[in-house]
């Protein structure tokens, strides 16, 4: 069974589709991948824009968190 750590920094490296050993370069591309498929511009209604708001979020704060070793290492701290 996974700790809590380990649940919760697999469920930000889920948010941009990587797996946990990703360097900074696969972070990136995945980052912009799902950043411009979620964009909320590229949305059709209000619905859609709402939605792709929430997983824009989402994905910028999964960046934020795995693209700086040491933003990777603080929010592990939080969870243990």
């Amino acid at each position: 069974m996974l700790s809590s750590v380990h649940t919760v920094f697999l469920e930000v490296a889920n948010v941009l589709d990587i797996p946990v050993t990703a360097d900074r370069e696969q972070i990136r591309e995945a980052y912009k991948r799902a950043a411009f498929v979620n964009h909320p511009d590229r949305a059709i209604n209000d619905q859609d824009r709402r939605e792709r708001t929430a997983r824009f979020q989402q994905v910028n704060e999964a960046h934020y968190v795995l693209s700086n070793e040491q933003r990777v290492h603080q929010h592990l701290s939080c969870f243990t």
